[in-house]
Order: structure tokens, then sequence, then C-alpha cells
């Protein structure tokens, strides 16, 4: 079934294929939705799935060039005690988040940010998980936070 609504919604065969997952169904986490590939399909918007090189003032580089952007949305997958990985983030100083501020493992102010990396928050990072609950109000109070830190209405 939702292959058919993506053969439906998305007509473009190489982003169709960006989207179809390579493992079998109930390999990793499902998505309840499907409504979003019409935002994927819009003329402004570039489904990017090689491996980000390095991230510039203007946006990625990816394996095959640069791309510029407005917004990154970058799926780190499943490697659920290896934080941010693969990525290297160095903060204020040259400090490398997992040979230096995450040394002694992973750690966050709320989950939200790591000091000396004054432009980066996250949502649902370390300590973060619920022994009961929805995650999806925790994430909630987070982008609350991170708005009212932005100086931006929520």
């Amino acid at each position: 079934v939702a292959l058919a609504l993506l053969r439906a919604q998305v007509r473009d065969p190489g982003l169709r294929r960006k989207l179809t997952p390579d493992y079998p169904a109930g390999c990793k986490r499902v998505l309840f939705a499907n409504d979003y590939y019409p935002a994927l399909t819009q003329p402004n918007v570039t489904v990017e799935t090689e491996d980000i090189k390095e991230v510039t003032p203007t946006g990625i580089r990816t394996t095959s060039g640069e791309h510029e952007v407005d917004t990154i949305i970058y799926g780190t997958g499943f490697h659920t005690l290896d934080m941010l990985a693969p990525m290297r983030i160095t903060g204020a100083d040259g400090q490398d988040l997992h040979t230096d501020a995450w040394a002694g493992g992973a750690r966050a102010y709320l989950g939200i940010t790591v000091p000396g990396f004054p432009n980066m928050f996250l949502m649902y990072g370390p300590n973060t998980n619920l022994g009961a609950g929805s995650i999806i109000y925790m994430l909630e109070r987070q982008a609350r936070y991170i708005a009212r830190i932005l100086g931006q209405p929520w």
C-alpha cells in the first residue's frame, strides 16, 4: 500500500528511488504518514542522499559538489549511542564535539544545548529518552525552548 501511494504521489522515478527504503519493512522505525511526499516534489526542494563532506557558509558540499541550501534536515539514522554520528562538529575555540566535549559521554543541558557550541541546538539529544510517556511531548517542549532562545514567538 505504501509503495502504491509513493508511486501515485511522486511521479519522478529518480526521486521515488531515493524515497524507497532499501531494507525490509519492520527493520527500522515506520513513518505513519505519507502526506509529506507532495512537499518533496516541489520545484524548490531537493532530496540529497549523497554523503555530506562539509557544511559550508552557504550550504553543503557532497561527493558531487556544492549545494546551496536554506535548511538542512539531517537524519542520523539508528546509531543510538553514537550521538550525531558520523558527523564531525567543531565548536568555539576549535573544540571537537566527540573527542573534547563528549569525551566522557554525550551530555547537553535539557538535552538541547552543549557548552562551547553556541549555534547548535539538539532535539532528542542525550539523556532525553523517556521511560514512559510520549517523546512527541518532549520534542514539542524542546522546540518551544529553542524558539524562545531564538526570539521567535511560539
